[in-house]
C-alpha cells in the first residue's frame, strides 16, 4: 500500500481547516471530515475539495451508472462514521452529566459544612468547584448544540433519500441483482441507518442500539436466499423440459492459468497484516524490486513512526488478470491513531494497483490514486 498522504480535518459547511486532533467545527458544530492536504488548494472550488462528504442529490436519469453506485457507497460510509460520532457524543454527554452531578453534590457538601471553616479557605474551595461546574456546563451545552445540528441535518438527509427512492422503480425478485437493484438496496440501507440514527438522537432508542452491520447481514442473507431460489427454479425448469432430451457433450473444465483473483486477495491480506503489525519484512516481500527502489520502504517506516492502525479493511473491484500481470481497484478504509496526540481518525483511500509475477511470486508493481 502506498505511503499515506498528510491528512487534515475540514468543515463540510464553512470549509474551515483544523488539525488532526479536532473533531467538530467551532463555528458550525459540524462533524469534521479528513481530507488529503495535496488534494486541496486555494483555487479549488468547494465541490472539488470534498473527501468523504457526498451531498445527497436526485439521480439525473433512470439509468444507474457505476459512478452513482460508488457515490452511494461513500454515503453509506459517511452514515457509519456519523453513527460512531453520535455514539461518542452521547457517551461523552452522559459522562459529563455524571461529573456535573458529582460536582454539584460536592459543592452542596462544602456549603453545608463551611460555617465553621476559615472564610478565605471556604471561598477558595467554593470558587474552585463553581469554576469546574461552569466548565462542565459549557461542554454540555456545546455537545447538545452539535447534536441539535446533526438532528436537523439527518432529518434533511432522510427527506432527500426518501425522495430519491420514490423516484426509482422498485426492483423485482431477479432485478435486485442488477446495477439498478444494487443502487436501490444501498439507498434503502442508508435510509434505515439514518432513521435509526435520528431515533437515537431523539432518545426513541437507547445509545448503542444502531446496527447497520445487522442490516447489511440481513440484506446479504436475503440475497443468498434469492440466489438459491433462482438456481432451484432453473434446475426444476430444466427437468420439466422433457425426459427424452439427450444431454449435450460435457465440456472439460477450464484449466487454471496465470494470476487468479484469490492470489490478489492473499497478497492484500499480507499487506494488511504487515501494516497492522508493522512487519517490514512481510511488507517488503509483497512489493516488486522496482517499487522498493523508489524509496517506498523509508516512507512506510516514517508513516509507522507517526501513526498506528487501529483497524484496516479493503474492498477489491475491477480485477483484471493475465498470464503474468494483473490490476485491480483497491479501496482501503483505515482507522488511524496518532502516536503523538492519540486522536483517532477514519480515512478512506481508493487506489489502482498493478501486480506482476516476480520470481514466481505475485507482487505489487505500482500504486496510483483514483
Amino acid at each position: 500500500m502506498e505511503q499515506l498522504p498528510d491528512i487534515r480535518m475540514l468543515c463540510p459547511k464553512c470549509r474551515r481547516e483544523f488539525g488532526m486532533d479536532a473533531v467538530y467545527c467551532d463555528d458550525c458544530s459540524a462533524m469534521l471530515e479528513p481530507v488529503e492536504t495535496e488534494a486541496s488548494s486555494t483555487s479549488e472550488a468547494p465541490e472539488e475539495k470534498r473527501s468523504l462528504h457526498i451531498r445527497v442529490t436526485a439521480p439525473e436519469d433512470a439509468a444507474t451508472s457505476e459512478e452513482k453506485i460508488e457515490d452511494v457507497a461513500i454515503e453509506n460510509l459517511k452514515a457509519d462514521i456519523e453513527e460512531k460520532f453520535v455514539n461518542t457524543l452521547l457517551l461523552e454527554l452522559d459522562q459529563l452529566r455524571k461529573r456535573l452531578n458529582a460536582k454539584e453534590n460536592h459543592l452542596s457538601g462544602i456549603q453545608e459544612s463551611g460555617s465553621g471553616s476559615d472564610q478565605r479557605e471556604y471561598l477558595t474551595r467554593i470558587g474552585a468547584v463553581e469554576s469546574e461546574i461552569d466548565d462542565l456546563l459549557k461542554k454540555i451545552t456545546r455537545i447538545e448544540t452539535i447534536l441539535d445540528n446533526l438532528r436537523d441535518q439527518i432529518g434533511t438527509d432522510i427527506s432527500q433519500l426518501e425522495a430519491r427512492i420514490a423516484s426509482l422503480d422498485k426492483p423485482g425478485v431477479f432485478g435486485i441483482f442488477s446495477d439498478a437493484g444494487k443502487y436501490y438496496r444501498m439507498l434503502s440501507s442508508e435510509l434505515r441507518t439514518k432513521k435509526a440514527l435520528l431515533d437515537v438522537i431523539l432518545k426513541k432508542q437507547p445509545r448503542g442500539s444502531l446496527s447497520p452491520g445487522r442490516l447489511k447481514s440481513l440484506i446479504i442473507s436475503a440475497a443468498v436466499f434469492l440466489i438459491v431460489a433462482a438456481s432451484l427454479a432453473v434446475y426444476f425448469s430444466s427437468r420439466r423440459q422433457g425426459s427424452g432430451a439427450v444431454p449435450g457433450p460435457r465440456m472439460p473444465a477450464e484449466q487454471k492459468t496465470g494470476i487468479a483473483e484469490q492470489d490478489i486477495v492473499a497478497l492484500l491480506e499480507d499487506i494488511k497484516k504487515a501494516n497492522l503489525s508493522k512487519d517490514i519484512s512481510l511488507w517488503e516481500s509483497r512489493y516488486s524490486k522496482g517499487y522498493l527502489a523508489a524509496g517506498k520502504r523509508e516512507g512506510i517506516i516514517d508513516q509507522w513512526s507517526r501513526i498506528d492502525y487501529r483497524s484496516l479493511y479493503y474492498v477489491v473491484e475491477d480485477i483484471r488478470t493475465g498470464a503474468d500481470s494483473a490490476s485491480a481497484v483497491v479501496t482501503w478504509r483505515m482507522e488511524l491513531a496518532s502516536r503523538s496526540g492519540g486522536s483517532i481518525k477514519t480515512v478512506e483511500q481508493r487506489l489502482l494497483a498493478d501486480f506482476v509475477l516476480e520470481n514466481g511470486a505475485l507482487k505489487i508493481a505500482s500504486v496510483r490514486k483514483q
